[in-house]
């Protein structure tokens, strides 16, 4: 063999190795500003409640709650309600277990379905903040049918739940969650949303029936809540089947329930960018997935929703029911 072949190779290497391949560029970022975030999510259900907090600097460890801030509610250009400081930060307490500051209404008000908000919050030494949205209506939902596809006493079960909805004119956006709500013997209760295995028709992307904008949030093959627009079924009826299994709890009483909520632009682009930031946080090569935000002069959003929350005893063991 003859190595005068790998002469010229053995130069290119060894000129190689005495070159460095470090590259740095330089980046002037902008100075930053504090500014406020706020989240809020109104409901008819629920007294108004606005969670405010500011943005810190990359590194910072300071506290980001905002206990000083003014935070009112208008409708037509008018004041209808200031919030109040829910609670302070118990002194002493370290700024790492510091949560946003929450404001509430201290008459207990809360929002009108079909109307329109604008909620503004200043603060010393920070930038207005505001956003508006509009409460949607209830939507006119009711449960079909309940039965069990899968019976063994004691044991694990499947269920099969079919939900009529009903569209208005106009464009919409819902969402569908199943909530389970546990009753303990020692008294205290667990309650959050609980999964189904399959909807028919189906939510997942890729289908027409889903909006691109508007996610779904799955929890590997399985379904918390589906959040969708009404483009297959636009004014008019449609129903459809949940699927989700179920057992017996010797310690707790569990009981369900089935939310049918409509919700508003902002509220489900928030849950969009929501689930793509969940997705993508543990993937290095992902594209940056910044939250979805409609608070002018701030960061945040406010979006609102409006639910209907409807009952689901079990129903009577298949024995039973043929009788």
């Amino acid at each position: 063999m003859r190595l005068s072949h790998f002469a010229p190779l053995a130069l290119m290497l060894a000129l190689l190795a005495g070159c460095e391949f470090e590259t740095s560029v330089g980046i002037d970022p902008p100075p930053f500003e504090e500014a406020l975030v706020v989240y809020a999510f109104p409901t008819p259900d629920s007294t108004w409640t606005v969670s405010v907090a500011k943005s810190l600097p990359l590194g910072s460890n300071r506290s980001y709650e905002v206990p000083d801030a003014t935070v009112t509610i208008h409708e037509g250009g008018a004041v209808v309600e200031t919030l109040v400081l829910q609670t302070a930060r118990p002194e002493g307490e370290p700024t790492y277990s510091i949560q946003p500051s929450v404001y509430v209404s201290p008459t207990g008000a809360t929002p009108e379905a079909g109307r329109t908000y604008r909620i503004e919050i200043t603060a010393p030494g920070l930038p207005l903040a505001s956003s508006e949205t509009t409460i949607p209506l209830a939507p006119e939902a009711e449960v079909v049918s309940d039965e069990w596809t899968y019976y063994d006493e004691g044991g694990y079960n499947s269920r099969r739940l079919r939900v009529g909805l009903v569209d208005p004119p106009g464009d919409d956006i819902y969402e569908l969650a199943l909530l389970l709500r546990e009753d303990y013997q020692e008294g205290y209760i667990n309650e959050y949303t609980y999964r189904f295995t399959s909807v028919t028709p189906s939510f997942r992307r890729g289908y027409e029936f889903l909006d691109i904008d508007v996610g779904v949030e799955t929890d590997a093959e399985y379904y918390r809540e589906v959040v969708f627009r009404d483009a297959l079924f636009r004014d008019r009826r449609q129903e459809f089947e949940l699927d989700f299994d179920t057992y017996a709890d010797e310690f707790a009483t569990r009981s369900f329930a089935v939310a049918v909520g409509r919700v508003s632009e902002p509220f489900a682009r928030y849950q969009a960018s929501r689930r793509q930031q969940i997705d993508n946080e543990s993937n290095p090569f992902a594209e940056p997935s910044p939250l979805y935000s409609n608070v002018d002069g701030g960061y945040g959003v406010v979006g609102a929703f409006t639910s209907v929350r409807i009952a689901l005893p079990d129903p009577p063991p298949p024995a039973l029911a043929a009788r």
